[in-house]
C-alpha cells in the first residue's frame, strides 16, 4: 500500500517560500554599508579618509527598517594631531518628522579611536537615518559602517543569552530570577521578558502612570482653589510672554493653560512682536476680551525677544514675573505650587520647577525631575530652564533682558540672579510642559544653533565679571559648556595614599598597584606643584620602598591594630603639607593629565567643600560618577554603566553637585579635613568617606562638585564583597535625616535605583500638596482683574 502524503500539493509548492521566509526570520538582514556625505563633509583624495568641517557635518543613510532592534557597527580613527578627541557621536532615525534631537541615539566617545557595536531600540518605522560620524571638526578615516535589523529570533535569543552573561557578570541574576519567579508565582508573566531584558531602564509607561495619577481632576481643581485662599502671603505673579506669527492652535492652549490657573492672581502681559498676518492678533485680542488680566501690546516690528520682554517687563506689577513661551503649557496648580512655595521661603528671589515635553498631539514625554539648586550643573548646562519666575524688583535693578544675548537671554538673566543671590528655590513638580515643534529649542539644542552660541557669550560675560574668571568652551554634547576656571597661585597640593602593597599584573608585568600608579601621576600630571605621601603598614617589599623614593614618593607607617582604615588615612594626611590635599586609592592610574588642576579650580571656590573624580574600571565600565544618599543608602549612579553613559540630561558627563563623592579619589583644603577631625574611626572600613564628606558639608555649609574631566581608572574588583549590613545600619542611623532626602536628587525619582528612574510610587497630589479630603465649598470663579 503506498504511503499518502500528509501535505497537499499547494502547501508542498509553498515550502521553499516558507524556508526562505523562516530562514530570513533566523538571521539578522543589513539594512545599509553605504554613506552619503549631506553637510560640511569632503573626501580626501586618499581612499578613506573624510574631513569635517562647518557646524553641521554629517552623512545621510537611506535605509528603511521596520524591526524594533537595529545593531550598528562604527569603526573610525581621528588623524589630526592635537584634536580634540572627547566629544559624542550620534545618529538619528527619521520617524516621519524629519531628523530630530530627540529621535537620535548618541554616544560619549573619547580617544582617537572610536569603536562602536551597539543594539539600539527604534520606538517606530523608520525611513532614514543620518549620523553625526565624529565629535570634532578635522580629519578622520572611515574603517566600517553597517545597520542591521536585529528582527530575527536567533537574535533575540542572542540578546537575551548575552543579557543574563551581563546580570552574572555584574551579580544581579540571582535577584532577577527571583524577580521573575515572583512575577510567575502571581500569575503575571506578561511583561516578564521586558522587565528581565530590557534595553531601556527608563519605562515611558511609567511617567505615563505618573501623569495619570496626578492629574488636575474638576474635584482636585477645587480643592486647589479651596486651599488657595488660605495662603498668608499672595504674591502676585506678572506672565511675560512675547509671540512673533504664533502657530494659532498651539497659542491657544497656551493662553488657555493660564486661563486655567487655580491661583488667580496674576496677570499675562503678552507682547506681539510685529507678526505679519491676522491669526495671532486674533487670538490675543478673542482672549483678552475673555479675561482683563490679559494684557496685549503690539510692536509695529520685530524687535527680538528681550527687547520684547523688556517692554512686559516694564509693564509689569506683580511681585514676580514668570516666563512663558507662545507654544508652551502650564499646569493647572503652577501659580498654586510656587505661591505655596513663596509662602515657606518669603526671602526667594528665583523659582524654578521641573519639566516635561509636550507634541503636537498633547502626548507628555521625556520629563526632566531636577535637583535643587546645583550651581555647577547649572555652568554646564541651564538646567533650571522652565518654569523660572524672578522676583520683579531684582530682575530690574540686574536690567532686566539683554538684547545682545537674544535667544539666550533667560540663561542670560539666569545667571546674573545667580550672581546676585542664594535665594533660590526649587518646586519639585512638573508645572511646565515644553512644545516640541520642529523650530523649538525642546526638539534639541541643534534645532537652534544660535541659542548655543549665545548662552556662551553669555556665561562667558558672566566669569568676566564674576569673583572666579575662566573661559568657555564647547562642552561635550550640543548645549552644553565647559568651563575652564583660573586656578589662584599655584599651591601645594598633596597626593595622600593609603596602601597594603598589594601586587598586580595590571600593566602586564608584575608590580605593585601603588608604584604604577606613582608612575602614572609623574608620568602624566601636568600640575607641577604635587607631593606623594605614602602611609604603608610597615611590611613594603625594600623593592617597592626603594623604587617609590626614586619616584619622590614619601612613606610613612601605619601600625594600629585592629586595622582601621580611618586612623590609617587621618595618618597620611596629617603628615601631609599642601594647602589642599587629595585622598587616593592605591589601585589607581591616572587617564587626564590635567586632573590636578581641573579638581583644584573647583576646590579653591566658596560653597564647594570637595571635588570628586570619574572613576573607570578597567572593562571600561563607570565605578564612580558622585554618590547619591538614597532611602537605602549611599549610591554610586550609573555604576557599571559603560563609560560612553550620558545620564540624565548629561549628568554623568559634565560637573555637578552632590553631598558627597568617594574617598576613593577625592581633594578637600587639608585645614578643613583637620578641622573636623577626618575620617571618623567609628567607621573601621566602610562608609568613612561619605560621613566624613557630610561632616565636611556641616562645616562648610557648601558641597561636593563631581568633575568628569579629572578621570581616572580604578582597578577595584568589582566582585569584591558587600559592606556588612551592620556598616550600612550604622551609616543610616547616622545620617537618617540625609538619608532618602538628598537635594541633588529629586524626590520623584527612586530611593532604589540610583539610575535616576521614575519612583514606581507615585506620589499622590493629595500628599505633595496637603490638599486633604473633605467636603468641598463651591469654587468661586477666578477674579477679574
Amino acid at each position: 500500500m503506498a504511503a499518502s502524503n500528509p501535505l497537499p500539493p499547494a502547501a508542498l509548492q509553498r515550502l521553499p517560500r516558507l524556508a526562505e521566509q523562516m530562514r530570513r526570520a533566523l538571521r539578522p538582514m543589513r539594512l545599509a554599508t553605504t554613506l552619503y556625505p549631506a553637510g560640511d563633509l569632503t573626501r580626501d583624495s586618499e581612499a578613506g579618509i573624510w574631513s569635517a568641517n562647518g557646524s553641521d557635518p554629517h552623512f545621510y543613510v537611506p535605509a528603511r527598517c521596520r524591526s524594533s532592534l537595529i545593531r550598528v557597527r562604527y569603526r573610525a580613527t581621528l588623524l589630526d594631531a592635537g584634536q580634540e578627541n572627547e566629544g559624542l557621536w550620534r545618529l538619528y532615525y527619521d520617524l516621519g518628522e524629519g531628523f530630530r534631537e530627540q529621535d537620535s541615539f548618541s554616544v560619549a566617545t573619547f580617544g582617537p579611536e572610536i569603536e562602536l557595536d551597539l543594539v539600539i531600540g527604534l520606538p517606530g518605522p523608520v525611513s532614514a537615518f543620518r549620523l553625526d560620524p565624529v565629535p570634532r571638526q578635522g580629519r578622520f578615516r572611515l574603517h566600517a559602517f553597517e545597520i542591521e535589523s536585529l528582527s530575527g529570533v536567533r537574535t533575540r535569543l542572542g540578546l537575551a543569552t548575552a543579557r543574563v552573561v551581563d546580570l552574572h557578570r555584574r551579580g544581579l541574576l540571582r535577584a532577577k530570577l527571583t524577580e521573575a519567579a515572583k512575577l510567575l508565582a502571581k500569575g503575571d508573566g506578561r511583561h516578564l521578558g521586558r522587565r528581565l531584558f530590557r534595553l531601556d531602564s527608563n519605562d515611558p509607561c511609567l511617567y505615563q502612570r505618573w501623569v495619570e495619577a496626578r492629574e488636575i481632576t474638576p474635584e482636585r481643581h477645587a480643592r486647589f482653589v479651596e486651599k488657595g485662599r488660605a495662603f498668608a502671603l499672595r504674591p502676585r505673579f506678572s506672565l511675560i510672554m512675547p509671540t512673533y506669527n504664533s502657530p494659532p492652535a498651539f497659542l491657544d492652549k497656551a493662553l488657555e493653560s493660564v486661563l486655567a490657573q487655580t491661583y488667580p492672581d496674576w496677570e499675562l502681559l503678552v507682547v506681539d512682536n510685529g507678526s505679519v498676518g491676522e491669526e495671532t492678533r486674533s487670538v490675543l485680542e478673542r482672549f483678552a476680551a475673555r479675561d482683563t488680566r490679559i494684557k496685549v501690546r503690539y510692536l509695529p516690528s520685530n524687535t527680538g525677544i528681550a527687547a520684547a520682554s523688556n517692554t512686559a517687563l516694564a509693564a509689569a506689577s506683580g511681585d514676580y514675573i514668570a516666563l512663558i513661551d507662545h507654544d508652551d503649557a502650564l499646569e493647572p496648580h503652577a501659580l498654586h505650587a510656587f505661591t505655596e512655595a513663596i509662602n515657606r521661603r518669603p526671602a526667594a528671589d528665583w523659582l524654578y520647577s521641573d519639566e516635561d515635553k509636550i507634541d503636537v498631539d498633547e502626548q507628555r514625554s521625556g520629563p526632566f525631575f531636577k535637583p535643587d539648586w546645583s550651581p555647577a550643573y547649572f555652568l554646564s548646562c541651564m538646567y533650571t530652564c522652565h518654569l523660572g519666575v524672578y522676583r520683579t524688583s531684582l530682575v530690574r535693578r540686574l536690567g532686566g533682558f539683554r538684547t545682545e544675548f537674544d535667544f539666550a537671554q533667560d540663561y542670560d538673566l539666569a545667571l546674573r540672579v545667580a550672581a546676585e543671590t542664594t535665594n533660590i528655590v526649587h518646586v519639585p513638580d512638573v508645572l511646565y510642559h515644553w512644545r516640541t515643534l520642529r523650530q523649538s529649542t525642546a526638539s534639541g539644542p541643534g534645532a537652534k544653533p544660535q541659542a548655543e552660541e549665545a548662552a556662551r557669550r553669555a556665561l562667558q560675560d558672566f566669569l568676566d565679571r564674576g569673583r572666579y574668571p575662566g573661559e568657555v568652551e564647547d562642552g561635550p554634547v550640543r548645549g552644553t559648556h565647559r568651563v575652564r576656571f583660573d586656578i589662584a597661585g599655584a599651591p601645594l597640593v598633596s597626593i595622600a595614599i593609603p596602601s597594603a602593597g598589594y601586587k598586580t599584573c595590571a600593566t602586564g608585568a608584575e608590580s605593585w598597584f601603588v608604584l604604577d600608579l606613582v608612575r602614572s601621576i609623574r608620568a602624566r600630571t601636568s600640575y607641577p606643584n604635587i607631593e606623594i605621601v605614602i602611609a604603608d603598614n610597615g611590611d613594603f617589599d625594600p623593592r617597592l620602598t626603594q623604587q617609590l623614593i626614586e619616584l619622590g614618593a614619601r612613606i610613612v607607617h601605619y601600625a594600629g591594630a585592629p586595622f582601621n582604615l580611618s586612623d590609617k588615612m587621618n595618618l597620611v594626611v596629617e603628615a601631609t603639607r599642601g594647602d589642599y590635599v587629595i585622598l587616593l586609592n592605591d589601585d589607581m592610574s591616572v587617564i587626564t593629565g590635567d586632573w590636578v588642576g581641573e579638581m583644584l579650580m573647583w576646590c579653591q571656590q566658596d560653597g564647594v567643600s570637595g571635588v570628586g573624580a570619574k572613576l573607570i574600571f578597567p572593562d571600561q565600565r563607570l565605578q564612580h560618577v558622585g554618590v547619591l544618599l538614597l532611602g537605602q543608602g549611599p549610591s554610586h549612579p550609573y555604576y557599571l554603566h559603560d563609560r560612553s553613559e550620558i545620564g540624565q540630561v548629561c549628568s554623568a558627563i559634565v560637573p555637578r553637585d552632590y553631598s558627597a563623592v568617594t574617598g576613593a579619589c577625592m581633594m578637600v583644603r587639608r585645614s578643613d579635613f583637620l578641622a573636623v577631625d577626618g575620617f571618623d574611626p567609628a567607621f573601621r572600613i566602610n562608609y568613612n568617606d561619605i560621613d566624613f564628606c557630610l561632616k565636611l558639608n556641616r562645616h562648610t555649609g557648601g558641597h561636593f562638585v563631581f568633575t568628569p574631566y579629572a578621570c581616572l581608572h580604578h582597578y577595584e574588583s568589582v566582585s569584591r564583597p558587600e559592606a556588612a549590613a551592620s556598616d550600612l545600619q550604622q551609616f543610616n542611623a547616622k545620617w537618617a535625616a540625609a538619608v532618602g532626602h538628598d537635594p541633588y536628587y529629586n524626590p520623584h525619582l527612586s530611593q532604589r535605583s540610583a539610575r535616576f528612574e521614575l519612583s514606581t510610587n507615585v506620589t499622590s497630589l493629595e500628599e505633595s500638596y496637603g490638599l486633604g479630603g473633605g467636603p468641598l465649598a463651591e469654587a468661586a470663579p477666578p477674579a477679574q482683574k
